[in-house]
């Protein structure tokens, strides 16, 4: 099961929040409690700062690899504060089809859009539905998709669901355009037939944190 990470608040570093605690997003990764399959499908994060030179445009950080072996991350991590930051530790199947890769990493902000979003769960069955999405999310959103992650998928048709997928928008207009998106994704598993319950959750921050 993926690791997701979202503060908002006063400035503070991200280290505290990735390393220092506990039971810090990283740690995590390589010691769950209460489940026996490892965050070894990769790492990402967004960091806003309101005192960075644009401080709309997020500190961003993609691997593949385990954020606890990753000394580019705690290297930069103990330097860079956030007010606001969505972080992602991603929990793959132990099985050679796994797709693993920078472009599977969570979480997904493409350039411009109006917010972040990284995913818990899944949607079971995905790939019979995914091509299914494509009606009802624009050219200039799906030609940004990279990877064959359900959740940026999801990413994408949330942020297709907006009046403006590449303005500034508020924290009602991402809930009523993730509603919507929800909404599309239970008509097309019910054209397929899918009736399988796909237990996932999803966490949005917008770019002007």
């Amino acid at each position: 099961m993926c690791r997701v990470l979202a503060y908002l608040g006063s400035p503070i570093l991200i280290d505290e929040l990735l390393f220092q605690a506990d039971i810090s997003l990283v740690r995590q990764a390589t010691e769950p409690r209460m489940m026996r399959l490892l965050n070894l499908g990769g790492f990402g994060l967004a960091a806003w700062d309101q005192s960075s030179p644009d401080p709309s445009r997020p500190f961003t950080y993609r691997t593949a690899g385990v954020p606890t072996f990753d000394r580019n991350l705690k290297s930069l991590a103990s330097k860079v504060h956030a007010s606001a930051l969505l972080a992602h530790a991603r929990g793959v199947i132990y099985d050679p089809g796994e797709r693993i890769g920078v472009q599977q990493a969570h979480p997904f902000l493409f350039d411009g859009a109006a917010f972040a979003l990284a995913m818990n769960g899944d949607l079971f069955d995905f790939a019979r539905m995914r091509y299914d999405l494509l009606e009802h999310i624009p050219a200039a959103l799906t030609s940004r998709i990279e990877g064959t992650a359900d959740s940026e998928w999801f990413y994408a048709l949330v942020l297709a669901q907006l009046p403006e997928p590449f303005e500034p928008c508020t924290a009602s207009q991402m809930a009523v355009a993730a509603r919507r998106a929800l909404e599309i994704v239970r008509e097309v598993r019910k054209r397929h037939g899918i009736d399988t319950q796909s237990p996932s959750t999803s966490c949005s921050v917008t770019a002007g944190a």
